[in-house]
């Protein structure tokens, strides 16, 4: 896991090139958008359909790892934020990408909750996912980073190597 102190990231691409990459990534930017009137499944399984790579069964495990039950009727308007940075993972992983960046994955979580998404992380860390991740919280950096890079007047700079 390597851990960004705040930043702003910017990708830019020319549409005339190979950009292979993409369909490995996931991403949770810090406000994700759903549809309100949707439920959980409702809104995974469109999203799902725009690649059309995964069909339900992957969606409700990744709804599961992250802590919401696939059963969940409620509409996406009723979440409270943790459910709704809980949905966001949901749809960052659940493709299975080989790269995840998180955009604040803790905001709006209870610390139950928090440690939760931590021990989850560690998991798809141990299944060789890289994830690159920005958190305002130096303990969550400190308890997570395999590496540490920080930006500093526009300059991108290694801080850390923490573990082997």
């Amino acid at each position: 896991i390597i851990l960004y102190k705040p930043f702003l990231l910017f990708f830019t691409f020319d549409t005339r090139t190979n950009i292979d990459f993409l369909p490995e990534l996931g991403v949770l930017i810090e406000k994700p958008g759903f549809i309100e009137s949707y439920t959980h499944i409702q809104n995974l399984e469109y999203l799902a359909s725009i690649k059309n790579t995964i069909r339900r069964p992957e969606i409700e495990a990744a709804l599961s790892l992250v802590g919401l039950d696939p059963a969940l009727t409620l509409k996406v308007k009723n979440y409270s934020l943790g459910m709704r940075q809980r949905l966001g993972i949901a749809q960052a992983i659940m493709e299975d990408q080989k790269m995840i960046i998180l955009d604040e994955p803790f905001n709006g979580l209870d610390k139950s909750g928090q440690s939760e998404i931590k021990s989850l992380l560690k998991k798809l860390r141990d299944a060789e996912k890289t994830i690159l991740l920005t958190s305002h919280i130096e303990g969550d950096i400190d308890q997570l980073a395999d590496e540490i890079y920080e930006f500093n007047n526009s300059t991108l700079a290694k801080v850390a190597h923490i573990h082997s």
